[in-house]
């Protein structure tokens, strides 16, 4: 891949691990195949907001939600500076623009070979600070790729608006198998399925960022990283049986501040960083959470993936997990059978170097701009 200038929009600003960790990665490794890449700073107004240390939205509720976040005010600011640190020292990018027309001028300025959005639920508009700007919605002569984006549990009535968008995107790759119908159709065209970006770094590449002298290389536990607010309790018992199995005790990750975040063992304030170390020291890892699910893998741990909604029709996980041969570890929350046996990661790591160089491939001729018209 030749010394191209690429531009990427994602949820780089969101205060959530594996959006920034994606984020990172995909920029990352399009410089290390010879790209000038850089991240779109877009973030509107909306987003702003939402993603506030305080709580900025109007009426009395916000008021009272701020002061019952009160005791946990000094472990917010130190998550937050975390993640800005890690984007201020990690992740490149343009100065910021807060609409369509600047996102545009911001485009045209910089002539950029192509243009990327993705990965995440970059094209899932039940996402509060959704915008649309990720879908490049304006003429210019970047060639439009969409990389391992995701549409969440949107329906095709959900999306259908944004095909006069899509349609101008001559490459899309897809992270879930479930939502490639609704994709194609919105697109005018087939599209491809492409592993999330963390998979397109190595695990050396991660392991970057551990710090291997650590004390938690000392320490035996089960990470718990859970997303879901309401499963917690449920979630909780399992976790603990899970532990007792394996002569454990628990770290908690969760992405909620709650009358469970008092407890000792409840991790409120981590930084990406200190993310992957907790993730690369655990003895084993439960997650509710997609990217929760794949660092494991990239780390090569015993891993036990709940499912909390039987009828979800977000396939994140399953197609993950399927696709690499651990649909097995999977498990539901409201009647847990508990995966037994250990993984053979000799056995799990080609395949997923596999879907890894498959999707490099189609990033090259995407970027490169060598589509096979059919």
């Amino acid at each position: 891949m030749s010394k191209e200038k690429v531009g990427i929009i994602t949820y780089h600003f969101a205060r959530n691990y594996g959006a920034v960790l994606q984020c990172y990665a995909l920029r990352k490794y399009l410089e290390k195949v010879g790209c000038e890449a850089t991240v779109l700073n877009a973030i509107s107004r909306v987003q702003e907001k939402n993603n506030s240390v305080f709580h900025k939205k109007d009426g009395i509720k916000n008021v009272i939600v701020n002061v019952v976040l009160l005791p946990f005010v000094k472990q917010r600011l130190r998550k937050e500076k975390g993640f800005a640190d890690f984007v201020e020292n990690y992740i490149p990018h343009t100065e910021k623009v807060v609409n369509v027309e600047q996102l545009k001028a911001l485009v045209d300025r910089e002539q950029y070979r192509a243009i990327i959005t993705g990965s995440d639920q970059v094209w899932n508009p039940h996402i509060f600070d959704f915008d649309e700007m990720f879908f490049f919605p304006f003429e210019t002569k970047a060639t439009k790729i969409g990389y391992s984006v995701s549409i969440g549990e949107s329906s095709l009535e959900d999306i259908r608006g944004y095909s006069k968008y899509a349609k101008d995107f001559p490459y899309v790759g897809l992270r879930e198998k479930g939502a490639k119908e609704k994709v194609e159709a919105i697109c005018g065209h087939s599209v491809v399925d492409t592993v999330d970006p963390v998979l397109l770094l190595t695990r050396e590449d991660w392991e970057t960022f551990v710090d291997k002298s650590s004390p938690l290389a000392k320490e035996k536990y089960l990470l718990c990283y859970l997303i879901d607010k309401k499963p917690i309790k449920q979630n909780m018992a399992i976790a603990e049986q899970i532990a007792k199995e394996r002569g454990l005790k628990i770290k908690y990750i969760w992405m909620h501040l709650e009358k469970e975040s008092f407890r000792g063992n409840f991790i409120n304030d981590a930084s990406p960083v200190e993310f992957l170390n907790y993730m690369y020291h655990a003895s084993a890892v439960m997650t509710d959470g997609y990217h929760g699910t794949v660092f494991s893998t990239i780390f090569n741990k015993p891993m036990y993936s709940v499912i909390n909604n039987r009828q979800s029709t977000d396939s994140r996980i399953r197609d993950y997990l399927t696709l690499i041969g651990l649909e097995s570890r999977i498990f539901y929350g409201d009647a847990p059978v508990i995966p037994k046996e250990e993984i053979d990661y000799t056995e799990v790591d080609p395949k997923i170097r596999s879907a890894a160089d498959a999707s490099k491939a189609f990033l090259q001729s995407a970027i490169d701009n060598e589509r096979v018209v059919k």
